[in-house]
């Protein structure tokens, strides 16, 4: 199978929510938003990670309960049954590998998503699955959570900090990421996911962060002549 393929049937995990940010959708953080809050929490104190080192992956929210569908074709590769983890139950999911294009020809690939705050895990480690069709667990709020009125949250409508924490990983065969960064070498959900508004996506907020980053350098450069 090559990527694309394997791309086009890389599905939502809550096919009910409107993938746009709230109060317009059902997302409530985007991958690489908030770096400076992040990068405290997981002790990057350089200026880089302040600037870059945002959320790892997408938040969802739509109610406690609802079911968690898989992404993607695989199996699932862990489980983390801690409740009190910072992510606290949480499923990974290993997909099959696939095969590299254009100038990643002759490379092989694999993704690995990772679905995180559960309330219930409906999965054990080996079981295969499905896209679309395998429900992995339900929406919970376990774990680190920031819940209420919040920049970080936003009041979202499901309380207590109930959401589903998406994150997406894609290496070559030899396990090395695909795309190495400060942000646990993950990659921006929402630009696989069907039918995403390139702008919508955190990839521009990466981008901007880093050209603000930039530009800080530039003017702490300034400053030394």
């Amino acid at each position: 199978m090559k990527r694309s393929q394997f791309l086009q049937r890389f599905y939502s995990p809550l096919p009910a929510a409107k993938l746009k940010l709230w109060p317009g959708g059902n997302i409530t953080q985007k991958w690489a938003d908030n770096p400076r809050l992040y990068a405290q929490w997981f002790g990057q104190k350089d200026d880089l990670s302040l600037a870059a080192c945002g959320h790892s992956g997408i938040d969802i929210v739509t109610f406690h309960g609802d079911s968690i569908y898989a992404c993607h074709d695989g199996k699932v590769s862990g489980i983390r049954t801690d409740r009190n983890s910072l992510g606290g139950l949480t499923v990974y999911v290993v997909s099959y590998l696939y095969n590299g294009e254009d100038k990643y020809e002759g490379q092989r690939f694999y993704s690995i998503t990772a679905y995180a705050h559960l309330d219930k895990i409906l999965v054990k480690v080996g079981d295969p699955i499905k896209a679309g069709e395998t429900i992995l667990g339900t929406e919970g709020n376990t774990g680190f959570v920031i819940s209420g009125s919040t920049p970080y949250w936003g009041n979202a409508p499901a309380g207590a900090g109930t959401h589903l924490h998406l994150s997406w990983y894609e290496r070559n065969e030899d396990k090395t990421p695909r795309f190495p960064n400060c942000m646990a070498n993950s990659s921006d959900p929402l630009l696989v996911i069907a039918g995403q508004n390139p702008n919508f996506t955190g990839t521009r907020i990466l981008l901007e962060n880093l050209m603000g980053y930039l530009r800080a350098m530039q003017r702490k450069l300034e400053g030394f002549k």
